[in-house]
């Protein structure tokens, strides 16, 4: 648990830790409102830390579930 705290705090100190956390929040939020299967649409995506997300997500999918 101390590592993962130090591995926090690091991130914290990076340029781009704010706009990946606020993307983070944001598919969330999204994803609390949303019922059943949804079919992603990128076209949505505000930012590229959103964009990076969605496909690093539909990696993962890929990985653990073909």
């Amino acid at each position: 648990m101390i590592d993962a705290a130090e591995a926090l705090s690091e991130a914290a100190k990076t340029e781009d830790y704010k706009s990946s956390v606020e993307s983070l929040s944001r598919a969330f939020n999204l994803a609390e409102k949303a019922e059943g299967s949804v079919k992603v649409d990128a076209s949505l995506f505000e930012n590229e830390q959103e964009k990076e997300l969605a496909q690093a997500v539909e990696k993962l999918r890929i990985e653990r579930f073909s």
